[in-house]
């Protein structure tokens, strides 16, 4: 499972160095985001937050996007805005090609600043599986609509430099034993699929309480 996770990566270098010459498709607007949080890279909230998570996810599924929509937003009110807690996104992209296509998509964004917009958005675009949400011409577009420099992110998705972030970000989900998404890492706990709210706030309070 792990060496097959790894090698399934591998090939995002090759995919993401022949994209010439696509075709643009259309793309739903972004939507406003509910609470605005401090954000740097894939992080999402204060550095100096006391409690750490770290999602492991894959931008084709679907119960990774209900976390996006549901129970990330409640925890951006409650834990990651009051500074208590820091959301750190990692790549797992085990779905399909275009799972790999949208991580290095979601990195090239992040080299402008707009990583949790295009996170945001893919979310919102995606099917079924491999159905054409991720094929490297939507994500052109998709950049477009969030007004970034195209021919930079068209650069970058052909380059393919930032595979090896892709790679490196499963490689720690298999040191913490993902094996598959959404699954998360709060202070060294793994907890596995979208839980209830609760089960969060019960891991946040009871590490807060650890780091007092």
């Amino acid at each position: 499972m792990r060496r097959a996770l790894l090698f399934f990566v591998l090939g995002a270098v090759v995919v993401a160095a022949g994209l010439i010459g696509l075709s643009l498709y259309s793309a739903r607007p972004p939507e406003t985001e509910v609470i605005a949080v401090p954000t740097q890279g894939t992080t999402k909230g204060s550095p100096a937050a006391p409690v750490t998570i770290i999602e492991f996810a894959d931008f084709q599924c679907s119960h990774c996007a209900d976390f996006a929509s549901g129970t990330l937003k409640r925890l951006e009110r409650e834990y990651i805005a009051t500074g208590k807690v820091k959301l750190i996104f990692r790549h797992f992209p085990v779905l399909g090609q275009e799972s790999v296509w949208a991580a290095i998509g979601a990195e090239c964004a992040s080299q402008q600043g707009k990583f949790w917009a295009f996170h945001d958005l893919l979310f919102r675009a995606r099917k079924g599986v491999d159905s054409g949400a991720f094929r490297p011409a939507r994500l052109l577009t998709y950049a477009k609509e969030l007004g970034l420099d195209e021919e930079a992110f068209r650069a970058c998705l052909q380059g393919g430099q930032v595979a090896e972030k892709v790679r490196a970000d499963i490689q720690e989900g298999v040191k913490y034993g993902v094996e598959g998404t959404p699954s998360f890492v709060i202070q060294g706990r793994l907890i596995v699929g979208n839980q209830p709210y609760d089960v969060f706030k019960e891991a946040i309070e009871e590490a807060l309480s650890q780091s007092k």
